[in-house]
């Protein structure tokens, strides 16, 4: 399968060891003996868990599977969410697009929204079943409402497509607003662009250099490109050569061509 965002994919399995209850890693993996004995007696947090003890040591991911599954099966969100990625990336069985696109349907439906964005990225690029852009539409809309940032950026994308019903740019721009307030940067960097042609909303050339901004401070190599041609232009704020010579830097330094190309022809003004 095609696999899910490098970022969300990173994200996705970190959360198999949050849930474990004992921050991003292991200091030292836990026994799962007694985690197998409470899930074995119905204990379902025992058996997220236990999944994630197994998972984090990677001598039973069979073992992590299964324990996740009873989880699943027992209504236990983050299992589900778990299990998903397991089965997504053929870990501890076979490779199963459409029951981790199940799983996470059913993580969504129990209120996690990491679910609803790997549910939504799933329905997007056709893994596991059709594509279908409404309904990761309506995923991400769910995701982004459980407080997700990245989820609110892609409701924010799909609300401007037009293979979805009509574009509808007033939500897209609230979709970005709140990626950008819950610190997600390309949410930033999209918000800016609409404010800058006054999509959704008026044209507000103060407000789109505050998103680049911010889109830039969060590494987005877009971001920094146009906050550095809106200071390069003093564009919704004074000009200032030095700033804009800071943003190209900065976004040359995490590969943004156009960002480099734009030092050069700034250092070549002199």
């Amino acid at each position: 399968m095609t696999r899910l965002c490098a970022y969300w994919a990173a994200l996705a399995l970190i959360s198999l060891i949050l849930v474990g209850g004992s921050g991003p890693a292991f200091a030292e993996a836990p026994s799962s003996a007694a985690f197998q004995s409470d899930c074995d007696s119905g204990k379902l947090e025992a058996c997220v868990k236990l999944g994630s003890v197994l998972y984090a040591k990677g001598e039973n991911m069979f073992g992590a599977r299964r324990a996740y599954q009873v989880g699943c099966d027992g209504q236990y969100a983050e299992a589900c969410l778990n299990l998903g990625v397991m089965v997504a990336a053929g870990d501890g069985g076979r490779e199963d697009d459409r029951s981790a696109r199940t799983y996470y349907d059913k993580a969504c439906a129990l209120g996690l929204a990491v679910g609803c964005y790997n549910l939504g990225q799933m329905q997007l690029r056709g893994e596991g079943g059709a594509v279908d852009v409404r309904a990761a539409r309506q995923s991400f809309d769910a995701g982004c409402q459980g407080g997700l940032a990245p989820a609110c950026r892609d409701l924010g994308m799909t609300l401007n497509r037009t293979d979805a019903g009509l574009p509808r740019p007033e939500a897209a721009l609230a979709a970005f607003t709140k990626a950008c307030d819950g610190g997600e940067p390309e949410g930033c960097l999209y918000l800016g662009l609409m404010r800058a042609d006054g999509r959704g909303g008026l044209v507000d050339p103060g407000a789109a250099r505050a998103a680049f901004d911010a889109a830039c401070q969060g590494r987005s190599g877009g971001g920094c490109y146009q906050l550095g041609h809106m200071a390069e232009r003093g564009e919704g704020g004074p000009k200032d050569l030095s700033a804009a010579r800071a943003a190209y830097q900065k976004g040359c330094e995490v590969d943004q061509a156009e960002a480099c190309l734009a030092l050069v022809d700034l250092a070549q003004q002199g």
